[in-house]
């Protein structure tokens, strides 16, 4: 089954890495779990692919130099400056990572955005979750993970109000005359 690309598609398994692409900067709409979590494995993948190499290279050379620096007694007290410096590259590699890395910030936030929706609530908690949840985890560890909790809500009728579609996919279990009663309590909220 086809499902538009202004829909959410419930159960949609690995295709949903690129449906995720496609809908890159999308804050229109809906998304289902399991666009959520194959759109956070996208991110995880890239993540990776970002950072990787300076969390690799970095690492290995900066030690390997110190290793080297240290046999010498001469060299020994210059020896972790002229590592760093040796490995400078490396540390370049990081800060390459995590520039592009912050080019996944925008996509990240249309797609928690748009669950937050299916989920029935307005799409500017998953901000909340992303700056609040980040900005704590340095206090608490646990908050870091505030903002995956979009991924586990319940689709709800309520994200009636957030579908622009005149044939909405509807989420599962949620019956299609709560869905109708929702839309038209919105459309009638709106004319207000």
């Amino acid at each position: 089954m086809r499902v538009p690309l202004d829909q959410p598609h419930y159960g949609i398994g690995p295709a949903g890495m690129l449906r995720f692409l496609r809908k890159y900067a999308t804050f229109r709409g809906r998304a289902s779990r399991s666009e959520f979590w194959w759109g956070q494995l996208t991110l995880a993948i890239a993540s990776l692919v970002l950072f990787l190499p300076g969390v690799i290279a970095f690492p290995a050379v900066f030690l390997s130099r110190m290793e080297v620096s240290t046999a010498d007694p001469s060299t020994t007290p210059a020896a972790p400056f002229a590592a760093f410096a040796d490995a400078l590259w490396g540390f370049g590699l990081l800060l390459a990572g995590a520039v592009l890395w912050l080019g996944l910030l925008l996509p990240w936030l249309a797609l928690a955005w748009r669950r937050a929706q299916d989920a029935g609530m307005p799409g500017g908690v998953a901000l909340a979750f992303l700056l609040g949840g980040n900005m704590l985890a340095g206090v608490l560890l646990i908050t870091g993970l505030a903002q995956y909790v979009l991924g586990f809500l319940d689709s709800s009728a309520r994200g009636a109000r957030y579908e622009r579609s005149t044939t909405p996919v509807l989420p599962p279990g949620v019956p299609a005359q709560a869905w109708e009663a929702e839309r038209a309590m919105a459309a009638a909220t709106r004319m207000r």
